[in-house]
């Protein structure tokens, strides 16, 4: 049997929430306690290289010694501050890993049954006109389910307006469809959804795995080779 429009957008709108609040967080922190350490490191080792040949060529290009790590500072830190940007992002997973938590299967499919159902109620896809109220407490609502906090959703619920009526339109239905069809693509597509496949894949988790190794190692290699260059030079 098929479904109404109103019913198809209300499970892409359903879709969507649960992909960018409960999938791709996952994905990301599983990404990032796989290899977020050693594509830190290697990172940490690409800037470390890429300063020792810059100091050498403005050295070679009779650069003031006593300028020269000022110039380095200023020319890296845009790559630094990424650096530490992701470092941060990493002990933001590591420290979400210990205090994780899971709902149990039902009450799981309570909370997925229940938010679907207050997309009808108060989503601005099916309440174009909301007062602040609404607006708030749908927000809540959503917060509570990107926790899994069932017990506040239903409280939530509880305060939802008595007599909502659920707006219908079949041609704004459809633009909203097409529009969240896209904006589900582009999850798909992108970071961190797209390093799905190599987590689910054991052969290209451990090929990239092995891939960064060998960076890391190579880097290492380089890094002694031109800090003798460096060493001979001054």
């Amino acid at each position: 049997m098929s479904i109404s429009l109103k019913e198809k957008l209300a499970e892409l709108i359903f879709e969507y929430d649960k992909l960018r609040l409960h999938i791709c967080p996952k994905i990301e922190d599983m990404y990032l306690l796989s290899f977020g350490f050693l594509e830190c490191e290697a990172y940490n080792l690409d800037i470390e290289l890429e300063m020792i040949k810059r100091y050498i060529e403005l050295f070679n290009q009779g650069e003031d010694l006593s300028k020269i790590d000022e110039m380095l500072d200023k020319e890296f830190e845009e790559s630094v501050g990424m650096l530490e940007k992701y470092m941060g992002e990493l002990d933001l997973a590591i420290e979400r890993k210990d205090t994780h938590f899971e709902l149990s299967e039902d009450d799981l499919d309570s909370l997925n049954s229940l938010y679907l159902d207050l997309i009808y109620k108060l989503h601005p896809s099916f309440n174009p006109v909301q007062s602040i109220y609404e607006k708030d407490l749908f927000e809540e609502i959503v917060e509570a389910f990107e926790t899994y906090d069932l017990t506040s959703m239903r409280s939530l619920a509880i305060l939802i307006p008595e007599g909502k009526t659920i707006f219908e339109d079949d041609d704004v239905f459809i633009k909203s469809i097409s529009q969240i069809n896209q904006e589900i693509y582009n999850i798909k597509n992108s970071y961190p959804y797209n390093k799905k496949k190599i987590l689910d894949d054991e052969k290209l988790f451990k090929d990239y795995k092995i891939q960064l190794l060998d960076v890391v190692a190579n880097d290492y290699l380089l890094i002694e080779e031109y800090g003798k260059k460096l060493d001979e030079l001054i």
